[in-house]
């Protein structure tokens, strides 16, 4: 219950800050300003469920979810994950305010709402899949309190074969999703290992990898030599945009959760202001002493 009660806590606050800031940047021209300074960068953004659960703060409406695809694609050049890198490789500039889609933990939402908005659109994408989550009936342990089951079921692996034959790709995101640095280090690499190893075998070659979790504590330097071992890349959730010089295994990524579904809010998170914003909330001394404080993650 007290868990719950600071959920909830913490949840307005984030959502006091961000309105507050957002609007702040908006109007000051600084939002304005940050897209035509990033112009030749990419935006990579994470989602997590699409579905109408109107408590969870990583679901995005289905509604609302097709709204922001029909916004990029009117306004961006929206590129997979592999083309990125491609570019970078090359130290070419990707096409101006290039955007890339991204799925983290392999919800079945992806496959019956997002997966058709998707094709509709022609928008290719990445799924950042856990293991031993997929086509089983087990929940991850922050989905434990969720009522509707069915919100927090994963995809399984005719679901996923399907979306790989028709323009998706799959990344690893380790076996069980533990955080990598709170784990003994030949445990973390086995995770690592294993997950592109067991993958491979039902889906061939497979290059991606996203850190659990993702953010500034949840992997360092041994972590990501394990990573460069067997992967291209290595996707975080530290807010903000890429370029041929960032490090390919700390790609940054913009979460896109619920207070992010109106079209404004939206407009102003590709425009950058969620990067202050994220950083003051998740990676501050503030903002983290704030979560210890309430006894969140």
């Amino acid at each position: 219950m007290k868990n719950r009660v600071n959920n909830s806590i913490w949840r307005t606050l984030r959502r006091l800050i961000k309105w507050i800031f957002s609007l702040f940047l908006y109007f000051s021209g600084y939002a304005y300003i940050n897209s035509l300074i990033n112009k030749n960068n990419v935006r990579i953004l994470v989602y997590h469920r699409i579905n109408n659960d109107k408590k969870d703060l990583l679901s995005v409406n289905v509604k609302s979810f097709e709204k922001q695809m029909q916004f990029l694609k009117e306004n961006y050049n929206i590129i997979s994950l592999n083309e990125m890198l491609e570019y970078f490789e090359k130290k070419k500039h990707p096409p101006p305010n290039s955007v890339v889609i991204t799925f983290d933990d392999g919800y079945k939402d992806n496959y019956t709402n997002a997966f058709p908005i998707l094709q509709k659109y022609s928008i290719p994408a990445t799924i950042f899949l856990v293991y031993n989550y997929i086509g089983k009936n087990i929940l991850f342990k922050w989905d434990s309190n969720v009522t509707d089951k069915a919100v927090s079921a994963t995809l399984n692996w005719t679901e996923i074969i399907e979306m790989s034959k028709r323009g998706i790709h799959f990344g690893a995101h380790t076996i069980t999703h533990p955080i990598l640095t709170e784990i003994p280090f030949n445990e973390a690499k086995k995770e690592i290992r294993d997950s592109k190893l067991k993958l491979e075998e039902h889906l061939g070659k497979i290059s991606l990898f996203a850190y659990p979790r993702g953010e500034k504590d949840d992997f360092n330097e041994n972590i990501k030599k394990v990573v460069e071992c067997h992967f291209s890349c290595a996707c975080t959730t530290i807010s903000g945009t890429n370029n041929s010089n960032t490090d390919r295994f700390a790609l940054k990524r913009t979460v896109v959760e619920k207070d992010d579904e109106s079209l404004f809010m939206f407009k102003l998170l590709m425009n950058g202001t969620s990067d202050i914003i994220l950083s003051i909330i998740r990676h501050s001394y503030y903002g983290r002493k704030l979560r210890k404080i309430l006894k969140l993650k």
